[in-house]
């Protein structure tokens, strides 16, 4: 078993990892069957231009792209259009090719079908056309069908021992092979239980958290030989090719115990003692989540990141925000999550802070950016990083039987995940006009009010 990139940022993590290749038959090169599906649009051309690319670089080998109502002008505008990070493969057109320049190489050419049965021809016709690769000495591994209709008899009509006998070449010749199938809807076709995985592309119209009310998604609604998750999850195309989005439940992979069954009820763990020279040295502890709230926003965010930085030396701090800050357009709690998880990759920390959790009332889906939180929060216990909450919230937030009054799925979010939590509850006392009143903390225990410490900021 070979597991392959995708080459799309976010669609390994969708797929558990990657693609799946392995050897149908003893010493034959691994192959492996991928059906997109979707409508007009949805970026079927593009998201298999870059997953034959993948493919192509990690077996060594090239793409045969064999078009049906796609012109190789039209893919190669495709092509151009995408700034590869690694380099883009050498687009030959079969009708014209080129000198051989060496490297990479993306075979393209039309395949001639009879109108009248075009299914009776597409095997001979995909011969000729591999037959003209091997003239050029192109070492095919990967084969593109592009695209599989209704229009050609080629979509639900398309007889099942032709799918199957198309499968069965690619894996005697040791190609993976990536059907793109154009449809109206989700019925399966003789496609989907040929192939290994399918991947639904499509629209969704009902959230408008991101820069447009039409998304673009993709949920993998097979994947035989590896764990996957369906989603949907959002993507989208940007400069340098496709970007997905994975939904929160996604993350959970790395544990296997994320969400008990029981609602457990928030903890807090007692601190050590500090003094009004030091008022902050709690012990880290990543598996506990220190939340820090009061009504002063400035004192609430001031006191969150000395929290942070006694927790461990250069904090990272990350905004709660619905807006992307480089580009200045709405941003997906899926997208967040997606952006933060980069971030943490590239360089984790010894603890994060997060918020102003109050910001979450005037978010889209509030409970979805909550549930991405505490999965991400878990993620960091268990990497060892401490992490510091922070919201501004109206005065008696916890009331004597020890229920929150604050914004009601904060709790319920984190407790759901396994996490404890330590409150900091941070109270202002003017008792002159000045420009910085004295700042009172104080840690309770949430569940008898007790007050354990009490200093100055």
């Amino acid at each position: 078993m070979t597991i392959c990139s995708t080459g799309i940022h976010g669609l390994d993590q969708v797929l558990g990892g990657g693609l799946r290749l392995f050897s149908r038959a003893p010493g034959a090169p691994p192959s492996g069957a991928v059906v997109l599906r979707g409508p007009p649009g949805a970026g079927k051309s593009l998201m298999a231009l870059q997953i034959a690319s993948a493919l192509a670089r990690a077996l060594e080998g090239d793409v045969f792209y064999a078009c049906i109502e796609l012109l190789p002008t039209e893919l190669q505008a495709q092509l151009a259009s995408i700034a590869w990070p690694q380099g883009a493969p050498r687009f030959v057109d079969l009708r014209r090719p080129e000198g051989d320049a060496g490297g990479r190489r993306l075979f393209c050419g039309s395949l001639a079908l009879d109108p009248e049965d075009p299914a009776a021809h597409l095997w001979d016709s995909l011969e000729v056309l591999r037959l003209e690769v091997e003239r050029l000495d192109g070492h095919p591994r990967v084969l593109v069908l592009d695209s599989l209709t209704s229009g050609y008899r080629l979509g639900r009509e398309v007889p099942r021992p032709l799918v199957d006998g198309l499968c069965k070449l690619a894996a005697g010749m040791g190609w993976c092979v990536i059907f793109l199938e154009e449809t109206s809807s989700s019925e399966p076709s003789p496609w989907c239980f040929a192939v290994d995985t399918v991947l639904e592309l499509g629209f969704e119209s009902s959230r408008l958290d991101l820069r447009s009310s039409a998304l673009r998604t993709i949920h993998p609604s097979k994947h035989r030989f590896g764990r996957s998750f369906p989603g949907p999850h959002l993507f989208e195309i940007e400069h340098d090719g496709l970007r997905v989005y994975p939904t929160g439940s996604s993350y959970t992979s790395g544990f296997s115990s994320a969400y008990p069954v029981q609602d457990a009820s928030w903890t807090l763990h007692g601190f050590r003692s500090w003094s009004e020279i030091r008022p902050f040295s709690w012990t880290a502890s990543s598996d506990v989540v220190t939340f820090v709230h009061g009504s002063d926003p400035a004192t609430v965010v001031r006191t969150a990141l000395r929290v942070s930085h006694e927790l461990g030396e250069r904090p990272l701090h990350l905004p709660l925000s619905s807006i992307d800050e480089a580009r200045g357009t709405p941003l997906s709690s899926d997208a967040w999550m997606a952006q933060v998880w980069g971030r943490l990759e590239r360089n984790l920390p010894r603890s994060v802070a997060f918020g102003d959790l109050r910001a979450l009332a005037t978010f889209t889906e509030p409970t979805t950016w909550l549930h991405n939180l505490a999965i991400l929060t878990r993620h960091l216990a268990k990497a060892g990083v401490s992490v510091v909450l922070y919201e501004t919230t109206r005065a008696n937030l916890i009331n004597r039987d020890g229920h929150l009054l604050g914004w009601p799925e904060t709790p319920r979010s984190l407790s759901l995940a396994g996490i404890s939590v330590r409150i900091a509850e941070i109270e202002t006392r003017a008792t002159s006009i000045v420009d910085n009143p004295p700042i009172i903390a104080r840690v309770s225990r949430l569940a008898t009010g007790e007050v354990l410490a009490v200093g100055r900021v």
